[in-house]
């Protein structure tokens, strides 16, 4: 299909994955410019064994600067994902992730998946080496959903 994202219009099978929360299309197989669609087609991804990292391979050129090796590659792209434990008395769970230096993070919630918006968690962020992590300072008094959004 050509009409699932707008840069995927080439007619080239690509990589697309779909966000069910968020209810969007994100190309995967983008050129190294991110401004279109990999120029030949990238085959069936897997992922590997916690779910955390898709592999795929791809006889597209145009994915990495410089591959001018005219063979097939193989590429992994890495979700962002959190670790949430549960609070001290008082406090709302800790929520964890891989921290990157450079990007900044949002932490966010809903306590029905079927609310309108996500809203921003309060409480400061801790930075310890590559892990970053939150407290929700506010218990819910039911369950709550969170993400981590990268920016």
């Amino acid at each position: 299909a050509t009409d699932l994202v707008a840069d995927s219009t080439n007619g080239i099978p690509q990589l697309i994955v779909y966000d069910q929360l968020a209810g969007s299309n994100t190309l995967l197989s983008t050129a190294a410019t991110g401004t279109a669609s990999g120029d030949n087609r990238s085959l069936s991804p897997v992922f590997n064994s916690d779910g955390r990292t898709l592999v795929f391979a791809s006889w597209a050129s145009n994915l990495a600067a410089d591959d001018f090796n005219h063979f097939s590659d193989v590429f992994a792209f890495e979700f962002l994902y959190a670790n949430v434990t549960l609070g001290a008395a008082g406090l709302g769970p800790t929520i964890t992730w891989p921290y990157v230096s450079g990007h900044s993070y949002q932490v966010q919630y809903k306590n029905n998946l079927t609310d309108n918006a996500w809203q921003q968690v309060a409480g400061t962020m801790n930075i310890n080496g590559n892990q970053a992590s939150l407290t929700d300072p506010v218990p819910a008094a039911g369950q709550r959903f969170y993400r981590v959004v990268a920016q």
